[in-house]
């Protein structure tokens, strides 16, 4: 179970974090609380589990480039891809009603 104190401190730290951190920070934390870990990591803080899983995984390969701060915060590919291009919508189209599709 996690104490108060705890909590504190990582409401504490997590917004002074870049995404990459906060994974690292919360999957140790997740790991020094042991079994159930993450679980209860995930509902005092409202954050994914998927998140704590992936700074476990992050943690276990010991890539050390994580470590570098100047490393990119996502991997290669992560991120939101660029949109097709957005509908135009011309003036016409926006100003036609039913009545006037007849």
């Amino acid at each position: 179970m996690i104490d108060e104190k705890t909590i504190v401190r990582m409401k504490t730290m997590l917004p002074l974090l870049n995404e990459k951190q906060r994974r690292l920070y919360l999957a140790a934390e997740a790991n020094s609380l042991g079994w159930g870990g993450v679980s209860q990591i995930s509902k005092a803080l409202n954050v994914s589990r998927s998140m704590i899983y992936a700074g476990m995984r992050d943690l276990e390969s010991g890539d050390t480039t994580l470590l570098n701060p100047e490393s990119p915060v996502r991997r290669k590919g992560g991120g939101r891809k660029p949109g097709l291009r957005k509908q135009e919508v011309t003036s016409e189209e926006t100003q036609e009603t039913p009545e006037t599709q007849e």
